[in-house]
């Protein structure tokens, strides 16, 4: 219910501009209603009343007052632990081709064999390098460097969804600057 225009914002004088706001401001108006009522924005009667302020014609604001508590949250529940991913769990199988092939070392390490970024395009110490040909699924395409023989893969056995082996895959992942 906005009162109709009194008189509009342009022909007013700047006394009755300041008259206009001071008196709506006292009457417990927004800066939006007298804008309306007169014509103007809110933006010209905020700097009108920043002024007037400023004069010390209209009073400061006083103190906010204190927000209500928000109530308090329920508590959350309990954290199910996440399944260890698997490149941290793989317990690899390193065998690399078929037993007739001759490539299948005698005895299957229990842990990853960590590699360093240094030999990481050597050959796994007890694995066959592989050419291209022979790479067959499920085995690592992490390319390595024996002797004069080029275009050699490891050939370790891959976790289902990798294509590299448990100790390339985590060459393979970028390193983490925040650790």
């Amino acid at each position: 219910m906005n009162a109709p225009f009194r008189q509009p914002w342009e022909a007013m004088t700047t006394a009755a501009r300041m008259e206009a706001v001071v008196a709506g401001i006292l009457a417990g108006k927004t800066y939006a209603k007298i804008g309306a009522e007169h014509g103007a924005n809110r933006n010209q009667i905020a700097g009108i009343v920043n002024r007037l302020r400023a004069k010390g014609i209209l009073p400061r604001p006083g103190p906010r007052p204190e927000p209500e508590p928000k109530p308090k949250r329920k508590p959350a529940l309990k954290a199910v632990p996440r399944p260890e991913p698997l490149w941290k769990s793989v317990q690899p199988e390193r065998a690399v081709a078929s037993a007739s092939s001759g490539n299948v070392p005698d005895e299957i390490p229990d842990t990853v064999i960590t590699i360093t970024r240094e030999s990481a395009w050597e050959p796994i110490p007890g694995i066959d390098p592989i050419p291209l040909m022979e790479l067959g699924k499920g085995r690592c395409r992490w390319p390595v460097f024996d002797g004069d023989e080029p275009r050699l893969f490891c050939g370790a056995t891959t976790e289902s969804g990798h294509v590299y082996c448990p100790s390339h895959h985590l060459l393979h992942l970028p390193r983490r600057k925040d650790c």
